[in-house]
């Protein structure tokens, strides 16, 4: 992955997490966050893998 690539990553997801947690921030509701931090987690996880930090799998071009 390019780096100008990572750095899109990287802001976007802080962005969405940054915007679900003002939300969290105004609306307090315990269902709401718990929704939010499964949301932030999914988004941390996928980020990770998809940003090739995971090395179980490896794709080779030929």
């Amino acid at each position: 992955m390019p780096l100008t690539d990572k750095v899109l990553a990287v802001l976007s997801m802080a962005l969405v997490i940054a915007f679900l947690g003002i939300l969290v921030w105004w609306v307090r509701e315990p269902d709401l966050i718990a929704v939010v931090v499964l949301v932030c987690g999914l988004a941390i996880y996928d980020f990770y893998k998809g940003a090739g930090h995971d090395q179980t799998i490896q794709m080779h071009k030929d």
